[in-house]
């Protein structure tokens, strides 16, 4: 893992301590309140994935499936974008609403 993956862990971690859940699970979670975000903003993956710099939408799609873990710098680009806090993107016990 990379020095941001184990970064990103221990942030979840620390933001879950209550959770028994894994990172895999925090994860899913994560995209799906992306997912949320994005269809309340009526973006395609297409326009969320330009919008955070990437050219091709796979990679956003496999972060809102869970597959693919996000660096710490792209969750903060994610809250940044959707104007939500990166807590709320992170902690299950915060709503997006």
């Amino acid at each position: 893992m990379s020095l941001y993956g184990d970064i990103l862990a221990q942030y979840f971690i620390n933001a879950n301590p209550a959770t028994k859940f894994g990172i895999d699970e925090i994860m899913q979670r994560l995209g799906k309140k992306l997912r949320t975000l994005r269809k309340q903003q009526n973006m395609t993956l297409k326009e969320l994935a330009l919008a955070l710099g990437f050219t091709s939408h796979s990679f956003v799609s496999e972060i809102e499936t869970g597959k693919k873990k996000p660096t710490t710098e792209l969750i903060i680009k994610m809250a940044d974008l959707f104007n939500v806090s990166v807590d709320q993107l992170v902690r299950d016990e915060l709503d997006l609403t």
